[in-house]
């Protein structure tokens, strides 16, 4: 066995390894339709949706700018990260929506951190403990005072409450539901009620929030006073009876109410510029105007002239009726163009007044407004949130946040609690344990995935891709998974829930891995769709690092299982989780899932779920067609310990519905006889009638446009009423509304391409991010407006056909930079003649604006007829016309943007 300083020396260099691998990962980007979740006090949360190679932790500082012209920087924390949701606190309210906000992180800072920690660490007889797998002295005296817990505590619970008190190193082990965290809270308490200070640390805030729920419900006036909290992401929570401590700022009311208008002059940054070239337009107009009437005067005396000569003038000059006609008619026509300049200017001013009107800040405001980019927000003293820590006899806080804190703040602590002891790497844990002068507890479920790396280095894989548990077993963990009667008895306390049978997803994953019998009658529900009928493919694409396939046909059976969880009582989007083997189909599913209006729902690789709880899960396999197996579900490659692992995690993640999307035929051709064809083949046997799912896909797509909209985005609350239940009963539209059913296909039709043109649009600014390049479409507050209002527009005459192609035109045509100096711009051009068709409709609908003489307007018009005539064989006339010529133009657009995905994407 490696000596205690030689293993430091290994953990340094994992350390360093993996600051090496981390400062190759992104560390700018631009972050698109921000979100407003919650404020509180000065500060305000924006969630944000990023791609799995940006590598962001809580706690982490990211440095934000908004705006180009006039760019305003200041300091945001993340406080948390939920699959593909970034939340970000900022200092102040920036509005509703943030459309852009170019931002900077270090996300080697972290491990930089805990590396300095190490640097000048040099053990202590806790680490020595754990190090050395020693554990023959570890007995304490019993505590003088009887501990603190509830009366609802199981033997279990009780014995282990108890005897970790009466050790220097405690393990407390069990599975999900079995009390760990009862555990934690009274150990809390108890450790209190001897006078010794214990440090709380836990791995997300939701683990804190739940593990300071439990202290406040056995002891509210404990809790209160002697607890000091700190945690920036239990502001996504419910309020706690103790008061949280943050890092503040300081901003006065003043300079709030002063950002306020900044932040609505540089949202409105696009809007500023298209007025400024109307300005630009019009002094070119009226210009036009004084040099035509300039013409004008000067024919019009000629005329004059001529009109008013004598006879003899007339008989010298030769002037006769024809000439004196023709003097005429260039009058006329000279004061026919001074008429149509002026009515083209007269419009300019018209839409350029228009435009000021709709502005937050007045364009004569804006100057001024823009000068509040100097404002500097400083942060507050951090002495007083130091004094209160240490006037507390406990702290609990997340491990992000220890390592960021300040030394003198974590230190003297006579005991800590390191809860979700699994999710830690070693190195991590043996640091955390370092801060225990004389007692360590630990809570795990030694079940649960092991945490990951993104070095892929030996010393990575030593010490930052094992816990403490499989570093215990040394090179055995890879053969066999962790089993509670490796740890000594003195050192180890299980906790069994008698009353609380497994779930029928633990207990199919048991039946596989032990071979032992499932019981009856489970209330959860399994829910398999087998694919191995439609023969499904999925095209793949070759990403920076890696392989990324993506499936369409399940892409779609993950939306029939949304419409169809959506429908069940009071389920919303928020309790679903969509789970994927690889980040290809999460970058698809993602655009599918937005074009159907789920925008809450979230979507993570498989093996990056942490700690989570979802009421629906759907395990998206994506698969299907695929010529070469996936690392994350082949036990050869991934090995078997750990491919459990990771699915007892996922597993363990539901709470009452899986529903699993899956080619059996696949599996069992290519993985035959293995752990992931077992498993499906299981779980298969257990499913539910898939039929009822489908049924309820068609009551959804029958739903009218008002129920839909309940069903996607109805609160919770709202979901349990009566008035919502007998809405959904009788929302259906009916036999005898088939007529207007058929009214409203072409409605539905064009809402439905919409809204995919709309995700389409957003997706290749998603590409964009994984390649960490700036978005190819601008976002900006109009956009934004737009993206609201198009889907709702049903195009039925000549007038809505130029407000929509107004519309398209700023988002695909004008706030696109495929045609400017962008670094995906040569991948995302492409031979289409949408851009064209835009650029001409423009100008017809438009021509007032952009200058069309007659003759210019004449060409337009025989063009945009072709168009037409293209489209739907005429120029439209009715309704129904105007409307497919407009759902053709969506199904252009929606192809020529699948060509930029598929060019970029390459």
């Amino acid at each position: 066995m490696p000596d205690f300083q030689q293993q430091l020396n290994d953990i340094r260099q994992a350390l360093l390894e993996e600051i090496r691998a981390l400062n190759a990962t992104p560390k700018q980007a631009v972050l698109i339709n921000g979100y407003k979740i919650t404020a509180a006090g000065q500060r305000t949360i924006y969630r944000f949706e990023f791609p799995d190679t940006f590598y962001f932790q809580p706690s982490v500082t990211i440095r934000c700018s908004i705006g180009t012209t006039t760019v305003f920087f200041f300091e945001a924390c993340v406080v948390d990260v939920r699959s593909q949701f970034l939340y970000v606190s900022v200092p102040f309210d920036l509005g509703e929506t943030i459309s852009e906000m170019k931002c900077e992180w270090h996300p080697e800072k972290t491990m930089e951190r805990l590396h300095d920690k190490y640097a000048i660490f040099s053990g202590t007889p806790i680490v020595e403990k754990l190090l050395e797998r020693n554990f023959s002295d570890n007995s304490r005296p019993q505590p003088q005072r009887e501990p603190i817990f509830p009366s609802t505590f199981t033997e279990t619970q009780l014995a282990a409450l108890k005897d970790s008190l009466s050790r220097t190193v405690s393990f407390v082990i069990g599975e999900r539901g079995h009390g760990k965290t009862g555990v934690a809270a009274s150990l809390i308490l108890s450790t209190i009620r001897e006078g010794k200070r214990i440090l709380y640390l836990s791995s997300s805030a939701n683990s804190l929030h739940d593990c300071m729920e439990e202290v406040i419900r056995f002891n509210s006036v404990v809790a209160e006073e002697q607890i000091a909290l700190f945690g920036y992401g239990l502001d996504l929570l419910s309020p706690l009876g103790i008061p949280v401590l943050e890092h503040r700022t300081v901003i006065t009311a003043e300079d709030q109410k002063k950002l306020q208008q900044l932040f609505l002059a540089v949202g409105e940054e696009y809007e500023y510029h298209r007025i400024r070239e109307l300005q630009k337009l019009y002094t070119v107009k009226l210009k036009q105007v004084e040099e035509a009437t300039a013409e004008y005067n000067e024919v019009k005396r000629e005329t004059d002239r001529l009109q008013n000569a004598s006879l003899m003038e007339r008989m010298k000059q030769r002037i006769g009726k024809a000439e004196i006609e023709y003097q005429q008619k260039i009058q006329e026509h000279k004061a026919a163009l001074v008429e149509r300049l002026e009515t083209q200017a007269a419009a300019i001013q018209k839409e350029q007044y228009k435009r000021e009107s709709l502005l937050s800040v007045p364009v004569k405001q804006r100057t001024e407004v823009l000068k509040y980019a100097s404002i500097k927000i400083d942060p507050l003293d951090d002495y007083t949130l130091v004094e209160t820590i240490k006037s507390k006899k406990c702290f609990a806080t997340t491990l992000h946040h220890a390592l960021a804190l300040d030394p003198q703040v974590i230190s003297n602590f006579d005991a800590v609690c390191i809860d979700d002891g699994q999710i830690y790497s070693a190195a991590e844990f043996l640091w955390m344990a370092s801060l225990a002068k004389e007692q360590c507890f630990i809570i795990a479920d030694v079940t649960e995935q092991p945490p990951q790396s993104v070095s892929q280095s030996v010393p990575a894989r030593q010490w930052l891709q094992k816990n403490y548990f499989t570093y215990y077993q040394q090179e055995d963990s890879d053969y066999y998974r962790f089993m509670i009667n490796l740890l000594p008895l003195g050192v180890v306390s299980e906790l069994i829930m008698p009353d609380v049978p497994r779930t029928l997803f633990e207990e199919s994953l048991t039946a596989v891995l032990d071979g032992t019998p499932m019981r009856k009658n489970f209330s959860e529900k399994i829910y398999f769709f087998n694919t191995q009928d439609e023969h499904s493919i999925s095209p793949q694409y070759i990403g920076k690092k890696k392989i990324l396939p993506y499936n369409e046909t399940h892409s779609r059976r993950v939306i029939d299982c949304i419409k169809h969880a959506l429908l069940q009582g009071d389920t919303t989007q928020e309790d679903i989780l969509v789970v994927t083997p690889q980040s290809g189909q999460t970058i698809y599913l993602r655009e599918q899932l937005k074009a159907h209006l789920f925008f809450h729902i979230e979507v993570a690789p498989l093996g990056a779920i942490r700690l989570c709880r979802k009421r629906v899960v759907i395990f998206d396999t994506t698969i299907a067609g695929l010529d070469f197996t996936l690392r994350q579900l082949d036990d050869r490659k991934f090995g078997l310990i750990r491919l459990a692992d990771t699915f007892n995690t996922l597993l363990s993640t539901v709470k009452e519905e899986l529903y699993i999307i899956a080619d059996l035929s696949h599996f069992q051709l290519r993985y035959k006889d293995r752990f992931i064809t077992k498993l499906l083949n299981t779980m298969n046997g257990l499913s539910q009638n898939v039929g009822a799912v489908l049924g309820n896909v068609r009551l959804f797509d029958d739903l009218s446009d008002e129920i839909s909209e309940l069903v996607i985005s109805g609160s919770k609350t709202y979901k349990q009423s009566e008035e919502y239940r007998e809405k959904i009963k009788h929302g259906a539209v009916s036999a005898s509304q088939n007529s207007e059913k058929d009214q409203r296909r072409l409605t539905l039709e064009i809402r439905t391409a919409v809204l995919d043109i709309l995700a389409k649009r957003e997706n290749i600014n998603t590409i964009a991010q994984y390649f960490a390049t700036p978005p190819l479409y601008i976002v900006n507050n109009e956009t934004l407006k737009f993206r609201n209002e198009l889907p709702f527009l049903e195009c039925k005459n000549e007038d809505d056909f130029k407000k929509v192609m107004d519309m398209w035109n700023l988002l695909i045509y004008e706030t696109s930079n495929i045609l400017r100096d962008h670094p995906l711009s040569a991948k995302a051009k492409v031979d289409s003649k949408l851009t064209q068709e835009f650029q001409q409709l423009y100008s017809f609908y438009h021509s007032e604006l952009e200058m069309v003489v007659e003759e210019g307007k004449h060409k337009l018009a025989t063009s945009i007829q072709k168009i037409f005539n293209d489209v739907i064989g005429k120029k439209p006339v009715t309704a129904a016309d105007w409307m497919n010529a407009y759902l053709v133009f969506l199904n252009r657009m929606e192809k020529y943007l699948d060509t930029i995905i598929n060019q970029i994407r390459l």
